[in-house]
């Protein structure tokens, strides 16, 4: 019986090691991005100076996810903006930072889901390739914290339904 539980132990944490995923976000300067990343960043988003670039890689077994992506930080209608591009300068996701300022019916919906969480902070994310458009928001009560996706409409969305690329945290 403990060699049997044993050996189950080391299949678990041999399949947990070849599971972990490893990111990394590294600022490198405007010169080290791939041509068609900036010249796609430009013409997305023209006239936007100061913006600053990140390489995110990752390293470890990594399914529906590309292993770099092109992360480039900017001010874009007075909000933090992050748009993230594949090596070939193909756009993944737009991110805008909201803080705490949601529309209405989205708040409302998940005071009603969560009762007692605070909402902490908010994220607009489009996905480019899809057209798909979610708001993440974060909660917190005492020590718990929760991550929830809801649509325009403020339903609320199942994780494991929703394209990977909408999903992505920062690092990724």
């Amino acid at each position: 019986m403990f060699c049997a539980l044993l050996c189950l132990g080391l299949c678990l944490s041999s399949m947990l090691a070849k599971a972990q995923v490893i990111y990394r976000a590294t600022p490198i300067a405007i010169t080290a991005v791939p041509t068609v990343c900036v010249n796609q960043f430009n013409q997305d988003f023209p006239d936007k100076p100061g913006a600053t670039w990140e390489k995110h890689t990752a390293s470890g077994t990594v399914s529906n996810l590309d292993k770099i992506h092109f992360v480039v930080r900017f001010n874009h209608e007075t909000r933090a903006t992050r748009a993230r591009y594949r090596d070939n300068g193909q756009g993944v996701s737009v991110i805008t930072f909201l803080g705490v300022q949601i529309p209405d019916n989205i708040r409302a919906k998940a005071a009603s889901l969560y009762p007692g969480f605070v909402l902490t902070s908010g994220e607009r994310i489009k996905s480019v390739s899809k057209g798909q458009e979610v708001y993440r928001l974060r909660f917190r009560v005492r020590a718990a914290k929760r991550v929830a996706y809801f649509d325009e409409q403020g339903n609320e969305l199942k994780l494991a339904n929703l394209d990977s690329s909408l999903t992505l945290e920062d690092g990724q």
